[in-house]
């Protein structure tokens, strides 16, 4: 089934801390040590939860179990903290204030993935930021441009201007799970759709 889907990027900006206002959030960014703590554990914690090889199956309308295979690495750049706050609240020309933006505290590691499957279908890798923002708790979410693909994969665009691949992975203390989903922009103008086309169980 086809759906509408909106989400929010989260800036990365190392180095000394760095204040903005994003989405309806301050952000104020700074880079950590490994080791340091945050509120949603440290650094280390969190290359420790989702680092390395990890073996599960693809499986969907289009792959058949197929065998997969995800490797995450730390780059080696600095981590992140982002302490995120909701921006002072101002009202419209009616005098009616917007709902508080939900702002969450996040953690970030940059990170090498490599994700690929034994038939070649995906042979890909990466650079992004594994992001956390409760401890024990991780996320990647990358997207790719149906033409960045380096393996044999080739879905049907349709009437669609623009097709972007989204990965988007998970780690929970149970195992490592996540979802491929297609995001198609229409030619006529009309919202982005999404759908569903791959998923992979905890494992």
């Amino acid at each position: 089934m086809k759906m509408h889907l909106s989400w929010i990027l989260l800036p990365l900006t190392l180095g000394a801390c760095v204040e903005g206002t994003v989405d309806g959030c301050i952000d104020a960014e700074q880079s950590v040590g490994l080791a340091d703590t945050t509120e949603a554990g440290s650094a280390q914690a969190l290359l420790d939860l989702v680092g390395g090889t990890q073996q599960s199956t693809l499986t969907g309308p289009a792959f058949s179990n197929l065998d997969l295979m995800i490797e995450v690495r730390w780059t080696g750049d600095d981590a992140s903290w982002n302490d995120r706050a909701p921006a002072p609240a101002t009202p419209t020309s009616e005098g009616e204030f917007a709902a508080e933006a939900v702002c969450a505290d996040t953690l970030s590691v940059p990170v090498e993935v490599t994700f690929s499957t034994s038939d070649g279908q995906f042979d890909e890798t990466w650079q992004t930021t594994a992001q956390s923002t409760a401890e024990g708790e991780a996320a990647i979410l990358h997207e790719l441009s149906i033409d960045q693909l380096r393996g044999t994969w080739a879905p049907d665009v349709g009437d669609y201007a623009q097709m972007r691949l989204q990965v988007d992975m998970h780690w929970t203390a149970d195992g490592h799970f996540g979802v491929l989903r297609l995001i198609g922009t229409p030619e006529d103008g009309s919202p982005e759709e999404a759908w569903d086309v791959a998923i992979w169980p905890a494992a």
